[in-house]
């Protein structure tokens, strides 16, 4: 996307009361940084979000900040300039989940301009031999100047195929691109190219490409908060034919097991508020994400000592432990460790739905009252 086109989007959004979120990976070198910061910093004021990914420890990092793209060779710097950004009263904050494999499309490890046309041209394209060996030389291409390898960031032992749509595919999830290409006595690009071919570029895979030593850092950052990026499945049913990232059933367990007691770099009350009421403040939800009188009654009772995740790669559709009660709306979801089968949820609007007293977008961002949550002091 252009950076020009994500400003507006911004802008749009925080005229309705939203927070625009951008997922921005880590790009593989300065030279692939698609914006000098030092142009862009003061375009774009309004309130956003930032999906942000461990990177890779490569020499260019990528973020959006006030819409444009911020560029650095080291970490630090980058949450330097976010910490600036929000001293200055511009409402920036970040979230992301914690491990080291994204998902996305398996057809993302192919360079833009292979996906023109949209799945079905890009499928007719990739079965003519030409264009099929122009692709696959540019899925070598280890630091492509203009768009993201996260195939070379992960390699492939790294990327681990997730889902698939055709039956035949299915003995093939989670297994690496590395051993399907060994099985097949092919490279592993051709596997790739072979597999979207096969599936109607409908395959999903996880890329191993975050750095292990950049999320407690992160995670660690006073106006970041946690989410899955992740679907809500069960491991029953129609679920089973497919597999999925193991955020999407361990992501908060996670936290708790590893970054408030292996590895302590959060207090238990730190990580609740960063799955609350940062979150809740952050969408500017009202009345949800505190235990205050007149709030929704949306109540999680569990063990921080024994909270636990138990979704790995391998088999990632394993609920977490350590979780006795969850009321949702004022109802029992779950009640003694068992589900209750009571439909508990309700449509959450934002304050601009029209149906509300005082609904609707305003001119500007500054015409909202915007809860600020945390404070706008510099990270230590």
């Amino acid at each position: 996307m252009q950076i020009d086109s994500r400003f507006e989007q911004i802008r749009v959004a925080s005229e309705c009361k939203r927070r625009e979120v951008a997922p921005v990976r880590p790009a593989p070198d300065a030279d692939a940084c698609p914006i000098d910061p030092r142009k862009g910093l003061q375009k774009m004021r309004a309130p956003h979000d930032i999906l942000i990914f461990g990177g890779s420890g490569v020499a260019c990092m990528v973020r959006l900040l006030e819409g444009a793209a911020i560029a650095d060779a080291a970490p630090g710097k980058i949450v330097s300039m976010i910490d600036a950004a929000r001293a200055s009263g511009i409402r920036s904050s970040a979230d992301m989940y914690v491990y080291t494999a994204g998902g996305t499309a398996l057809d993302a490890s192919m360079p833009p301009w292979a996906h023109d046309g949209g799945p079905e041209v890009m499928v007719s394209h990739l079965k003519d031999p030409a264009f099929r060996r122009k692709v696959i030389q540019a899925m070598r291409e280890v630091h492509p100047r203009n768009w993201e390898n996260i195939y070379q960031q992960s390699s492939a032992d790294g990327v681990l195929l997730l889902s698939v749509k055709g039956a035949a595919l299915k003995p093939l999830i989670g297994k690496t691109i590395g051993q399907i290409a060994k099985a097949r006595r092919v490279t592993p690009e051709d596997a790739i190219v072979d597999l979207v071919i096969e599936d109607n570029a409908s395959a999903a895979a996880a890329y191993t490409f975050i750095s292990e030593d950049n999320i407690p850092k992160e995670l660690a950052l006073p106006f970041v908060s946690s989410g899955s990026d992740a679907e809500s499945s069960a491991p029953e049913g129609v679920f089973l034919l497919s597999s999925t990232h193991p955020r999407a059933f361990g992501n908060f367990a996670r936290i708790f097991a590893k970054y408030v007691r292996k590895e302590p770099v959060l207090t238990v009350e730190e990580a609740v508020r960063k799955l609350t009421s940062l979150p809740a403040d952050v969408l500017s939800i009202k009345d949800r994400g505190r235990l205050l009188v007149g709030d929704f009654a949306d109540v999680v009772i569990f063990d921080p000592n024994t909270f636990q995740d138990h979704s790995t790669y391998e088999k990632p559709q394993q609920y977490a432990t350590g979780v006795t009660d969850v009321i949702i709306n004022g109802k029992f979801a779950l009640k003694d460790a068992q589900p209750t089968g009571i439909s508990t949820g309700r449509i959450v609007r934002g304050r601009a739905w029209t149906g509300a007293s005082g609904g609707g977008c305003r001119a500007s961002s500054k015409d909202w009252t915007w809860i600020n949550q945390p404070p706008r002091a510099p990270s230590p």
